[in-house]
């Protein structure tokens, strides 16, 4: 019986792909800009372009960006906009106390210089 039960619980774990949580709400203050979706590709990519690539190869199911308010329009259209339409992809807002409100069951994050503190 106990062996069956770990059984279930481990069919029902491969069945799940891992969601990418991509902490991209930086000042960018020492760098002079908003460094997460600035281009460094050939193309006009970012550095969270080849991430999301990666991961969407690697097995992930979905990205879940964790961006400022402020920076949404641009974060929208160098990055954001192009990666939805090849992968399951959304962002969230990281608020002035550094709570965060995220979908798909986890309701808050706190991140600290020492932890990150999920609360589902």
């Amino acid at each position: 019986m106990i062996s069956l039960y770990f059984k279930k619980i481990k069919c029902y774990s491969l069945n799940m792909k891992p969601t990418l949580l991509v902490l991209a709400a930086g000042m960018g203050s020492r760098y002079g800009g908003v460094k997460q979706i600035d281009s460094v590709g050939k193309n006009g990519e970012c550095l969270l372009d080849f991430s999301a690539y990666d991961a969407m190869k690697s097995g992930f199911g979905k990205v879940v960006y964790i961006i400022r308010k402020d920076i949404e329009k641009d974060f929208r259209e160098r990055l954001f906009d192009r990666v939805a339409k090849n992968f399951n992809a959304e962002y969230v807002f990281i608020k002035s106390d550094f709570f965060i409100t995220v979908p798909s069951g986890i309701s808050t994050f706190k991140i600290t210089t020492l932890s990150l503190t999920l609360t589902f």
